[in-house]
């Protein structure tokens, strides 16, 4: 297993559970790149089959674990036409004053949050982990390899003159210090309309006005400066919040791939080789589910309940593509 953010050390996770000797090799600690500025919220609602699929396998991986916090989930609107493709039959009037300023939103009772470093600190528990970087030109030495690199997938398969794009965008994460309003027990809550969510936790909570911004050349995490802007957004979807409720800001990248699908298959190129990337900041939600999948597509066991060619999204990027 190469890269350790929640994908890697789902990947790894599932790959052990079945069975196989796995090592996962990540230099800077697992959980240390995007994944550690992630929401953490673990959706089932979703306008897209395959999103949803896996989120539900994910949901049954991580229900009793401690990391996970069953406190359900919102997806909030003005209008009830806003929700009405998000994978539930109807939506239900949610009374989320005086915290939100949307009138209609769908329930999920199921959802929850995922305390991501303290899942892939316990997934990875007796898993040998490397801190050491592998170079692409190394790989082949090693047998079968899962690639879980993120936003640095572009670049690694670059050094081998390999094409394997994906589009790190960029999103700010506000974070916010517990008031009477952020109950532990207070359900995520995305409000479409608006263009931010909320979601609360033990250390305080987390908000993002959804902002995104290309950034090829971006480091996957950062800090800087809270933007008014940023913040303006979210007080506007959730009034019951001040602006000087907000400490600090952080960035993270979430990876796309160019049809939106996660990459979770072989490399059309180079035997032995499996990618485990692009889900463009759902990892939480998808990556423990999606492992499954991958490691019924390495054991060449069929997946009845998805389409698998979905995932081979970058398998059109193959030897013609070659740089």
């Amino acid at each position: 297993m190469v890269g350790g953010g929640i994908a890697g050390v789902a990947a790894a996770r599932e790959g052990r559970r079945r069975g196989h000797d796995v090592v996962l090799f990540e230099p800077s600690g697992l959980a240390s790149g995007a994944s550690a500025d992630g929401a953490g919220m673990v959706r089932s609602c979703g306008v897209d089959d395959l999103e949803r699929a896996l989120a539900l396998r994910t949901l049954r991986i991580v229900a009793d674990d401690p990391a996970f916090r069953r406190v359900g989930g919102v997806l909030a609107a003005d209008d009830p036409a806003q929700l009405s493709a998000w994978g539930r039959p109807a939506p239900l009037p949610v009374e989320l004053q005086p915290l939100a300023a949307a009138r209609w939103g769908l329930l999920a009772p199921d959802d929850g949050v995922l305390d991501v470093q303290r899942w892939c600190d316990a997934a990875s528990s007796g898993i040998p982990v490397r801190g050491e970087r592998v170079a692409a030109s190394d790989v082949s030495k090693r047998g079968r390899v899962i690639l879980a690199l993120g936003a640095w997938t572009t670049s690694w398969a670059a050094e081998i003159g390999l094409v394997r794009r994906l589009q790190p965008r960029r999103r700010h994460l506000l974070h916010i210090e517990r008031g009477p309003a952020l109950r532990d027990d207070l359900a995520w809550c995305w409000d479409l309309g608006r263009g931010a969510y909320l979601r609360s936790g033990s250390a305080g909570a987390v908000a993002s006005a959804c902002d995104v911004l290309d950034a090829a050349h971006l480091p996957p995490r950062g800090e800087g400066a809270v933007e008014p802007a940023h913040v303006q957004t979210v007080v506007d979807a959730f009034p019951g919040l001040s602006t000087g409720d907000f400490g600090r800001s952080r960035w993270g990248l979430r990876s796309f791939t160019a049809t939106g699908a996660p990459w979770a298959g072989p490399d059309p190129d180079r035997d032995g080789w499996w990618w485990f990337c692009g889900f463009g900041g759902f990892g939480a939600s998808c990556a423990p589910g999606a492992a499954e999948v991958l490691w019924d597509r390495v054991e060449g066991r069929r997946v009845h309940d998805l389409d698998v060619s979905r995932l081979d999204v970058l398998g059109t990027q193959g030897s013609a593509a070659r740089g």
